[in-house]
């Protein structure tokens, strides 16, 4: 975000939170590795570039460090922190205590327009995964791939469990973007046949009603994460 962008937004909505808005933007940032991992950040420098305050800067960087995605790098100044594999596993196991179940309850509660959401969200990911669809970034996978567990999540219905996901969603989609950065596109490609596959035999399962094989196949394609963190530098 630019000084220009900011006041623009702050012009659209005058009641917008100053550091709510530089926190989102430099979460967004960092998630999708826009700021690349031991970026120093500088809390003058950035609210200079903006033309405010450093107190909402400083406030926005706090809430960052407390979600892990900076830290201290030496004295006070602070860094883009880097996905390791423990915090992948660690996501991975949190994954695995939610999804598989959400994914039950949702075959059972999913909407029409959802379905048509989620047959888009499968050709768009099986497009991507068999290197298909010129029209596609295959760093798009990250962003469809997030849409569809979020989609299936959702559809669950249940307030709760979507509030649990939701606190995971940011790392999620960081966990993804990491994974391209830390395999590179021919690795990640042949991981993504796979999963494209996998996607593919959910949204079946989820057309068909078979409640027992969308959990099935939804844990399947969770787990499929530790084959990734095998072949993680």
């Amino acid at each position: 975000m630019n000084k220009s962008e900011l006041d623009k937004m702050l012009a659209e909505n005058p009641f917008l939170v100053l550091s709510d808005v530089i926190y989102q933007s430099l979460y967004n940032d960092i998630i999708q590795l826009r700021m690349p991992p031991d970026s120093r950040l500088n809390e003058s420098k950035i609210a200079e570039e903006l033309g405010i305050s450093r107190s909402p800067v400083k406030s926005a960087l706090s809430r960052l460090e407390k979600d892990g995605l900076v830290y201290k790098r030496s004295g006070k100044m602070l860094a883009v922190s880097w996905m390791t594999k423990e915090d992948g596993y660690n996501l991975y196991e949190a994954r695995s205590a939610l999804e598989g179940f959400a994914a039950s309850l949702a075959v059972i509660r999913i909407t029409s327009k959802q379905m048509e959401e989620l047959e888009l969200l499968t050709k768009q990911y099986v497009a991507v995964c068999n290197g298909s669809n010129s029209d596609l970034n295959p760093n798009d996978y990250a962003e469809i791939d997030h849409k569809f567990h979020s989609l299936i999540v959702t559809a669950s219905c249940n307030p709760y469990i979507l509030r649990m996901y939701k606190s995971l969603e940011g790392y999620l989609l960081h966990y993804r973007y990491c994974l391209f950065y830390s395999l590179g596109p021919e690795k990640l490609q042949r991981i993504l046949f796979h999963a494209g596959k996998r996607h593919q035999a959910i949204f079946n399962a989820f057309k068909m009603g078979f409640t027992d094989i969308v959990r099935h196949e939804v844990e399947e394609d969770v787990h499929s994460m530790l084959n990734a963190f095998n072949q993680w530098d």
